[in-house]
């Protein structure tokens, strides 16, 4: 479980910072924040002791979720607690209902304050349940506990075999004790500040009938458009010609660059180099140019450039083509992760869009459009809210 400093001192800073950039080299990575570890739930024994017996399996809410936020409430108001969990990841949203055939009793309290000592809705006011011959039931209103959380403000008191209650003591967080007398087990009540009565609630119980459904997760997909909200600067990197002379990447001002790796053992990179050559016209009046660089020959054990060079000669590639270096290969890879999670290494095809400030706006994973690249070459000229669109 993960725990807070209560105070930071100078000797703490440094673990802290460290501590914050393994997380975020983390989440880069794709890790997950709490993944695969079960959720749990604890008993209240209602021992002398104070102690608790683990349920966690036995109450089949130990799903191995990325849970965030819980929150407790009477959905179908038969008088017991259900619980709803909101998860980081699939799926989003868990019901759990509260089915277990007891025969104990419960009490719904709903407050409501009146100015101008209280606030409407009676957060902070403390409420104590009187049983003759047992220790007082006592909670307190709050607008929201535990993480990303918000409870149903009514609330709920389990009673157990108690048959009958003396009073309610409510403490309004304005100021005052008020009592409540005349409140029967199994019911919901409302109690007004000041008006001395508890009002029952007419409520009936409800079916809710949520079917337990499999998660459908989208079918992968082998290609994908990234459209960058956060526009990323391209520096001055190098490539190699296929006689082995080392050329800068071109990146004349007024042009849009599409900066393109691929290799000759790839069919998709055939195909998007066949596409590029017949749309280079409309592209270039579009204010684009290509440079496809091969990545052949950077791991051992792949191709080798001398395969992408007969490749390339045999499509007859009408715009500037070569050898990517480690280099350009890298800087890439470290673009790519600074927007995507997950550490996943570049595919090929791979398309990045240059602007002409020499800056990245889209990512191509696979094989690309060559018409919707046409039509994102403006997208880095719109504002930051548009480009999240």
């Amino acid at each position: 479980m993960s725990q807070s400093l209560n105070e930071v001192g100078e000797a703490k800073t440094s673990e802290l910072e460290s501590a914050n950039a393994t997380f975020g080299s983390m989440m880069r990575r794709g890790r997950s924040y709490s993944g695969r570890e079960r959720n749990c739930v604890f008993l209240n024994t209602a021992k002398p002791d104070g102690s608790f017996a683990n349920i966690s399996a036995a109450s089949g809410i130990d799903f191995p979720d990325d849970g965030r936020a819980l929150v407790t409430t009477d959905w179908d108001h038969d008088g017991d607690l259900d619980v709803w969990i909101s998860n980081r990841n699939a799926p989003r949203l868990r019901f759990f209902r509260n089915d277990v055939p007891i025969d104990n009793h419960h009490l719904t309290i709903r407050l409501q304050g009146t100015a101008p000592t209280t606030n409407r809705d009676a957060i902070g006011a403390r409420v104590k349940v009187i049983i003759a011959g047992s220790q007082p039931l006592i909670k307190t209103l709050r607008a929201g506990e535990s993480f990303l959380s918000q409870s149903s403000k009514a609330l709920h008191f389990g009673l157990g075999s108690a048959e009958a209650i003396d009073s309610v003591i409510v403490q309004w967080p304005g100021g005052g004790t008020e009592t409540f007398t005349g409140i029967t087990v199994d019911q919901r009540y409302q109690l007004v500040q000041g008006s001395g009565e508890a009002r029952p609630i007419e409520t009936k119980k409800r079916e809710v009938a949520i079917s337990p459904a499999p998660v459908n997760l989208p079918s992968p997909e082998s290609t994908s458009r990234i459209p960058l909200a956060t526009l990323l600067p391209m520096v001055a990197l190098n490539y190699q010609t296929f006689d082995g002379d080392t050329q800068p990447i071109p990146m004349s001002e007024g042009k849009s660059y599409l900066l393109s790796l691929w290799a000759s053992w790839c069919p998709a990179c055939e195909e998007e180099l066949k596409d590029l050559t017949a749309k280079i016209s409309e592209l270039r009046e579009a204010g684009i140019e290509i440079i496809a660089l091969t990545v052949d020959g950077l791991e051992e054990g792949s191709s080798s450039a001398p395969d992408a060079e007969k490749m390339a000669k045999r499509l007859k590639l009408p715009f500037a083509n070569g050898r990517a270096t480690i280099e350009l290969v890298s800087y890439l890879q470290s673009m790519h992760d600074y927007q995507i999670t997950g550490a996943e290494t570049l595919p090929v095809p791979v398309s990045f869009l240059i602007d002409s400030d020499r800056k990245v706006s889209v990512i191509y994973k696979g094989r690309l459009n060559p018409e919707e690249v046409k039509a994102d070459v403006n997208h880095s000229k719109g504002t930051r809210l548009e480009r999240f669109a």
